[in-house]
């Protein structure tokens, strides 16, 4: 459904757009509803305020206009996991030391991925003796999806407490994924992994380990 309102004023927008929403979503029962990220703010405001209102949980999905086309999977999705997709946090850690050069070969190809309008926090991991090089670089890298962190450890340590000390989970709904600074993800990395986890979220029954191919090998 397409809604076209102009107004010199923002009450009679909301109003006819809620009250539009909130029937249509009363009369079907959705799990989501999809909308582009660009439309009207108060549109978007009727919008998140109608489907609020569902006691059954709709989900408001703002996307991206250039993600559209990158998301047309949502359509396999089971109605039951459409309702995670707001819910399920994603942070990218990286855990670098001393491989400038390796570091920005995974940097340009994480900024090169589809992230069809996600928050998606970022975190740089290194060790007490990282070289200038890399600092100046993680300091440099600009990250326009989420928050980006710096930590650096006072005591020297080796790989598995650097791994293991770069991400705490803040929820059951919380997923973190660790990258080393000499491997590089496909630039569909990340679509893949939203899929995954809302296909297999509400059930908890992941697949083997052996069932699908590495993320890192995903043809472009």
């Amino acid at each position: 459904m397409a809604i076209l309102v102009k107004s010199n004023s923002e009450v009679p927008v909301l109003q006819a757009v809620y009250s539009s929403m909130r029937g249509l979503i009363k009369m079907h029962n959705p799990s989501v509803v999809i909308t582009l990220a660009d439309i009207d703010s108060n549109v978007k405001k009727a919008l998140k305020i109608a489907s609020e209102m569902n006691t059954n949980g709709t989900a408001l999905v703002l996307l991206p206009r250039p993600s559209v086309s990158k998301v047309l999977w949502m359509a396999d999705l089971r109605s039951t996991a459409l309702p995670n997709w707001n819910k399920i946090r994603i942070s990218i850690n990286i855990i670098t030391q001393n491989r400038a050069q390796s570091l920005t070969r995974l940097l340009k190809a994480l900024s090169d991925a589809y992230y069809i309008g996600d928050e998606i926090p970022i975190s740089f991991n290194m060790d007490s003796k990282v070289d200038e090089e890399t600092i100046k670089l993680v300091d440099s890298f600009e990250w326009p999806h989420g928050p980006k962190t710096m930590r650096r450890r006072i005591i020297q340590g080796r790989l598995i407490p650097a791994v293991s000390e770069s991400w705490y989970p803040a929820s059951d709904d919380d997923y973190g994924i660790l990258l080393e600074d000499n491997i590089e993800v496909s630039s569909y990395y990340y679509l893949w992994i939203k899929y995954t986890l809302l296909a297999y979220h509400s059930t908890h029954k992941f697949p083997s380990p052996n069932s699908h191919r590495s993320l890192f090998t995903l043809p472009d």
